[in-house]
């Protein structure tokens, strides 16, 4: 996983990117694992830059999988922290720095919850939280 993390993301680079995001993925409403509240969420994380002092450093990014790949890239290769639902829009967590602090929202009904993104996480040196809901 590091292996392929350094051929595309192109580790030698990314020592000068500047952490300076907090990247919240969103789901289409109405689509499964989609986040109900999500603009409460958006709202909340927002909310806790401005009360301590961090949105000099820090910006929200709500991500929408619209655009290029590349783009994607470039801006999951600035993440300092990524939250979002279980499903495809995860995956990105492969361009971001050792590091980077991964919160998944995951589900408690249907199938079995995947361990996919956890897996991702340890072995590319993110801090990973889960929080099902």
């Amino acid at each position: 996983m590091q292996l392929v993390h350094r051929v595309l993301a192109g580790d030698e680079e990314q020592s000068t990117v500047k952490k300076d995001r907090i990247i919240l993925i969103k789901r289409n409403k109405g689509r499964a694992r989609s986040i109900i509240e999500h603009s409460s969420l958006a709202v909340l994380i927002a909310s806790a830059l401005k009360e301590s002092n961090m949105t000099s450093n820090l910006h929200l990014e709500i991500f929408e999988a619209q655009g290029h790949m590349r783009d994607h890239i470039a801006l999951f290769r600035r993440a300092r922290v990524i939250v979002g639902p279980h499903g495809a829009g995860m995956m990105n967590i492969l361009w971001a720095s050792p590091g980077t602090y991964v919160v998944e929202i995951g589900y408690t009904t249907g199938m079995v919850f995947p361990q996919m993104y956890a897996e991702m996480s340890l072995h590319l040196d993110h801090k990973y939280w889960i929080c099902k809901g």
